[in-house]
């Protein structure tokens, strides 16, 4: 999810096209967070190009620099639920970013399969994941 000021023209329109990404500031998170690394990978697929970039690896930071105006940022939407709700970040549609997903697998042997309370703990995974998603 992109992420921006309530005062920030994204925000006010609620959308932006990669065309107007060249004259704005990304705020990312540094080259060895997971997200990271898949936000560079889905920019770089899509020939986005921010004109300039602020980096951390502090999602705190992040949130608190893109409500400050510093610049906009891709985050997970669990980790800005609170200041989407209290109105302290907006979020904005970034044409193309539907794809950009976070993919979560379970990985276990296939020759021994699960024990019991292995299927459970894939379960309450599953269920978890779901509530997360909501």
């Amino acid at each position: 999810m992109l992420v921006a000021a309530p005062f920030h023209p994204w925000a006010l329109r609620g959308q932006a096209s990669f065309a107007e990404t060249a004259g704005e500031t990304l705020i990312r998170f540094a080259g060895d967070c997971p997200l990271g690394t898949y936000v560079d990978e889905f920019l770089l697929r899509n020939r986005i190009r921010f004109g300039g970039q602020v980096e951390t690896d502090e999602i705190e930071m992040a949130k608190h620099l893109a409500l400050r105006g510093v610049g906009v940022a891709i985050t997970s939407s669990i980790s800005v639920q609170k200041e989407l709700a209290s109105g302290e970040l907006a979020p904005v549609i970034l044409d193309g970013m539907e794809e950009l997903s976070w993919e979560i697998q379970c990985v276990y042997s296939s020759t021994r399969g699960l024990s019991y309370a292995g299927w459970e703990m894939v379960k309450r995974l599953e269920e978890q994941c779901r509530s997360l998603l909501k």
